[in-house]
């Protein structure tokens, strides 16, 4: 990375569902989440995402048109959030949270947009329909809750994760065991808040920093890096 390119790097903030007033800081870059029924229309001006959670999939295609006028606008950098949870459904309800997550991935691949994903209990499924569509756009994990092998297999993959406090908050979740056991391959991380407006999207890098054993100034420029390869182009202001 050049002088004038670190320089540029800010703190990253890839998923949020909270207003934040660090959106116009010129250290932070704040990438708001909408999903309709969920949270509010994103402010004009304002980064961000835009998908039909599965949480929310009454009355799914509306909604989703919804989401597709949406994504055409420039300052949506990503689709989504979509995705999969089986913590509230059994196998034959998954089956109609997958349908709308394809609407989802193919208008990431017609938008040529990153695609960030909802994953509860569902990585196998993930995985499958990652090689069943070919070509696609980039894929995100948000709020990633995995092992060190789980994290190589995305990595193999080029799917990306995004990591959300639990990493240092929760004592018996997956992803805190294996940032605390294990040197991470920073290929592909991102963090996020998520629905923690009362965190700092700097204070989750600082406490991975610490973790992890690397200097404050080489993560933050790495997962720079990241975004600039996941978006295929450079944020500056």
């Amino acid at each position: 990375m050049t002088s004038k390119e670190s320089q540029s790097a800010k703190f990253i903030d890839l998923h949020g569902h909270h207003s934040s007033s660090k959106s116009e800081d010129r250290d932070f870059l704040y990438i708001y989440s909408y999903s309709p029924k969920i949270n509010d229309l994103p402010e004009e001006g304002q980064f961000f995402s835009a998908g039909v959670h599965p949480w929310e999939i009454e009355d799914a295609r509306t909604s989703f048109e919804e989401v597709k006028r949406l994504c055409g606008d420039s300052n949506c950098l990503m689709v989504g959030e979509a995705g999969l949870d089986r913590s509230i459904v059994d196998d034959s309800d998954l089956r109609q949270q997958e349908e709308v997550f394809k609407w989802h991935i193919q208008l990431a691949n017609e938008l040529k947009k990153p695609l960030i994903i909802h994953n509860v209990k569902c990585l196998s499924e993930i995985f499958r329909l990652h090689k069943q569509f070919p070509n696609h756009s980039n894929w995100v994990l948000h709020d990633f809750n995995g092992s060190l092998s789980d994290i190589q297999e995305c990595q193999k993959r080029s799917i990306a994760m995004s990591l959300g406090p639990r990493f240092y908050e929760s004592q018996t979740a997956r992803i805190a065991h294996t940032i605390s056991d294990h040197k991470i391959d920073l290929n592909l991380i991102f963090f996020e808040t998520d629905e923690r407006g009362d965190i700092n999207i700097q204070t989750i890098y600082e406490k991975f920093a610490q973790k992890q054993e690397i200097e404050i100034d080489d993560l933050k420029d790495r997962i720079w890096q990241n975004l600039k390869a996941l978006l295929g182009t450079n944020l500056t202001s």
